[in-house]
């Protein structure tokens, strides 16, 4: 059953999960969604990173130097912390040249590295049922108990960022949850990225969906990450996912590396 009604607002909201007063709001900058995409896929075809971030400044649309060199900043601290570039969305471009399927590593990508809105979409819209009417109250109590305010600037930072990312209806009206599709593909290559570095382990269930990774991504249930491994098990990409005495096991076969030179898709 639903948490709650499509056109109904949601009640008190759930307690965060990410703790209080421990993030300041100032690290909360707008998005650059097409910016983002472009700066990972300039990314995929060098080898130096500050020849790519030459380029990304020198080559951003916008007019005014300041706000390219602006830009070019947010994206290295989202996507580019150390000064690499063999990060996820980079190396799963450069694997298959998909930019559906890069934008959904870039939204996990961004979701991951700023966590005011990475727990907006774990905690306080994953339980919501998609069409809810989502009032601003929601999320401004969720970044006063997070960061200890909630100011104009940051919640209104929060709404366009989610936005953005397809999570909220588009515009100035009201806020309506939106499904973010989420594709197989993305979803398992993730999973193996984070949990099969090195090649097969086994797991439970519950250690995967302890990880918002999924929830990031778009899946809105447990069921549909459980269909992701099934259809992976299918296909052979596992080495087997059991349900046995009431605990799920996932068990894998091969390693992200060779995920990706394989092209799996689901």
């Amino acid at each position: 059953m639903p948490l709650f009604h499509r056109t109904a607002a949601p009640p008190n909201p759930p307690p965060a999960t990410r703790g209080s007063t421990n993030i300041p709001a100032h690290t909360l900058q707008d998005f650059h969604p097409a910016e983002s995409l472009w700066a990972i896929e300039l990314a995929a075809g060098q080898q130096d990173f500050a020849s790519s971030q030459e380029q990304l400044r020198a080559q951003l649309p916008q007019n005014s130097p300041q706000t390219r060199a602006r830009y070019a900043q947010s994206i290295q601290a989202w996507f580019f912390p150390d000064g690499r570039l063999d990060v996820l969305p980079v190396l799963v471009h450069r694997a298959y040249l998909d930019r559906s399927l890069t934008t959904e590593f870039v939204r996990l990508a961004y979701l991951t590295a700023e966590p005011i809105v990475g727990g907006a979409v774990a905690d306080m819209l994953f339980p919501l049922e998609p069409g809810t009417v989502v009032p601003h109250d929601y999320l401004d109590g969720y970044l006063r108990r997070i960061v200890g305010q909630a100011t104009r600037k940051t919640a209104k930072r929060l709404r366009q960022n989610l936005r953005k990312l397809g999570f909220l209806s588009p515009g100035r009206g009201r806020m309506v949850l939106q499904v973010v599709p989420a594709s197989g593909t993305a979803v398992f290559l993730a999973f193996a990225f984070m949990f099969a570095p090195e090649g097969a382990r086994s797991m439970e269930l519950k250690t995967i969906t302890d990880h918002p990774f999924w929830k990031h991504l778009g899946l809105k249930t447990e069921d549909g990450l459980r269909g992701v491994f099934r259809e992976a098990n299918g296909k052979g990409l596992l080495g087997k996912y059991v349900v046995a005495d009431r605990i799920e096991q996932v068990t894998t076969r091969m390693s992200f590396q060779e995920c990706l030179e394989k092209r799996v898709r689901l």
